[in-house]
This record gives structure tokens, sequence and C-alpha cells, in this order.
């Protein structure tokens, strides 16, 4: 485990990535130093919805681009002059697998947490937000974070392909984004009349990972100190512990 997870820090180095972080961050603090004076008022959105929003916009940010920036890594690691040094070491496949996914998400987790722990500095000297007020939202972005590293990592495995764990990303977002739509725009004005249409949107909505809902679940316990709806955040950690555990079955009878 420690030298896989050295191994994936100095990719973070070496590919200059942590660079990207600091301008993001620094991009961010001046956004939120000139628009501090900015008054929304309170019967549009009150000012627990705008912090939510903003430190939720902001770590969707960093997630994206770690997200994009971390899919090539597990069918790097098994190209062809690679594998056969890991699959070398004296751990099982499923171990190594795991120790991969876990490496990953701490030395990430751990830009993640620096940036949020620096914008809410920031936060807490241009509008006096309390120090770690919004660690909710911080919590649930990094499950969110998890779901989207077991889904683009499974799809690495058993296609051995970093494209296709862009796409299966990608085609994920897009669905999420078409049911919930689906379901809010029936919700609001019924403009949906087929059964058969709003079935399967139900049925998916329950299936794939709901990420932009389990983000949202952690803005609205930080607003009401409440989660009116858990079922897509249980639904996304049981479809991505199937997926996982496809990923480990595939890779543990892989030829390399």
């Amino acid at each position: 485990m420690k030298g896989i997870l050295l191994d994936t820090y100095r990719d973070l180095m070496d590919r200059k990535m942590i660079y990207i972080y600091i301008i993001i961050n620094l991009l961010t603090a001046f956004a939120y130093y000139i628009t501090s004076d900015v008054d929304i008022p309170d019967q549009f959105v009150s000012p627990a919805e705008v912090t939510a929003g903003s430190i939720s916009g902001f770590l969707t940010l960093l997630i994206f681009i770690t997200v994009l920036g971390t899919a090539g890594l597990v069918p790097d690691m098994l190209s062809k002059g690679k594998s056969e040094y890991f699959l070398s070491k004296p751990m099982s496949r499923t171990s190594i697998l795991v120790s991969k996914l876990l490496s990953i998400f701490l030395v990430y987790s751990f830009i993640l947490f620096v940036s949020y722990a620096f914008i809410s500095l920031v936060t807490l000297m241009l509008d006096g937000t309390a120090l770690f007020s919004t660690i909710y939202i911080f919590l649930f972005q990094l499950l969110s974070f998890i779901i989207w590293l077991i889904l683009t990592i499974s799809v690495g495995v058993i296609s051995g392909s970093f494209s296709f764990s862009i796409i299966a990303a990608f085609l994920m977002a897009v669905s999420n984004l078409i049911i919930v739509g689906i379901l809010k725009a029936q919700e609001l004005s019924g403009i949906f009349n087929e059964r058969a249409i709003l079935s399967i949107a139900k049925v998916v909505y329950l299936i794939i990972p709901n990420n932009n809902d389990i983000v949202d679940a952690g803005a609205e316990l930080f607003v009401s100190g409440k989660i009116s709806n858990w079922e897509p955040i249980y639904s996304s950690i049981i479809f991505s512990i199937l997926l996982f555990s496809g990923a480990i079955y595939v890779f543990k009878r892989k030829s390399y």
C-alpha cells in the first residue's frame, strides 16, 4: 500500500497537477473577494444557500478536474511494461486494485481538503462564515468523489482504456442530468403523461449513481440541518460496490 501511495503522489507531482489546484484556489478567492459586497435579497435566496452554492460549486469544479486527471492512472498502471512491475509485488490482485483506489482517493482528498480549508478561511475573512461550518458539504463531496473514482477505475480495468473511462463518466453525468430533469419536470408541471417513461426514469434513477443529488444533500444538510431524500445516496453506494466488485473479478482473471 505504501509503495502504491508514494507512486500516486509522485505521479501528481510529475504531471504538475498541483499547479492547477493552486491557480483555481487563487482565482476562486479573487472571485469571492470582488463579489463579497454584492447584496442578494433574502426573499430570493438565504445567505446560507449562497455559501452552500459557492462552496459546492468550487469543490465540484476541483473534483471534475481531478476525475479527468486521474482517469488514466489505472489503465496506465496496467499498460504493457508497467503491469509486470505492479503484478510482481507480493500482493494479491485484489489488494493491488483496492490499494490503488485508496491511494488515489487519499492523495487527492488531501489536496481537496487543503483547498476547502483555504476557501473556508477566505469566506471567514470576507463574510464571517464560521470556519469549517460547511464541513458536511465537503464530506458529501468526498463521497461523490470516491464514486466517480470507482466508476473510472472500474471501467479502466475492464476496458483497459483511458478514453472509455472518460466516456463512462460523461455518459453517467449526462444520464443523471436527463433522468433528474424528467423527474423534476414531472413533479413541477406533470408534463409527462406516458407512465412507461416515468417508470423507466425512476428505475434508472435508482440504479445509476446520482452524484449531483449527493452533492445537493450535503448542501441541504448545511442549510436546513436535514436530508430529505436518502435514496440516491444508498443506491449510488450499492451501485459502486457492485461495480468495483465486478472490476476486481475481471482484474483477477485478466491476463497482462
